[in-house]
């Protein structure tokens, strides 16, 4: 429940709903289960990330689920559409050769995926260039694997932390 401005309560848009007063933002104030949301028999989220205005869930099998607000290329889904109100597959990392996608971090509208083999993808909103590759472009509108820290792997220098802001992302190495 909350803000469904952009789909992320995975609500289509409705009439007549309560809305904030400042903003015109339809809120839903009352949880509701996500009936448009079916999963595979024995098929469970196992992990879930919450945008600004979008999100994205990992499930036990790997396969991952996006919806809100894609207008910067959030929901790494190239579109026409700005809003998905409905989870939808997001399929581009079903074609990772024996590698799935461990974990998903998002604060405002990038997001930062990490892999089993510890390949790093971004993607979303880069006008500040917190998805860390070397473009100007406001928008990377799908997954890109992030090559800047593939000299330092090399060399034993190993990622242990990265935290996504609204503008900016923090990497920790194990050198510091």
């Amino acid at each position: 429940w909350g803000s469904n401005h952009f789909g992320q309560c995975a609500q289509e848009k409705i009439q007549n709903v309560f809305y904030n007063r400042s903003q015109k933002q339809e809120i839903i104030v009352t949880p509701k289960e996500l009936d448009n949301f079916i999963l595979d028999e024995h098929d469970y989220i196992e992990q879930v990330a919450v945008g600004w205005n979008h999100n994205i869930v990992i499930t036990n099998k790997k396969k991952i689920f996006v919806w809100g607000q894609n207008n910067y290329g959030q929901c790494g889904i190239q579109s026409d559409q700005k809003e998905l109100c409905q989870p939808t597959p997001l399929t581009f990392f079903d074609e990772l050769e024996d590698d799935n996608i461990q974990q998903i971090l998002t604060k405002g509208h990038h997001n930062i995926a990490i892999t089993t083999k510890g390949q790093i993808y971004v993607w979303g909103w880069n006008k500040y260039g917190q998805c860390l590759l070397d473009t100007i472009e406001d928008c990377i509108w799908i997954p890109t694997q992030l090559y800047f820290f593939n000299d330092r792997l090399a060399f034993k220098e190993h990622i242990r932390l990265i935290v996504p802001s609204i503008s900016n992302t923090y990497v920790l190495t194990t050198n510091g």
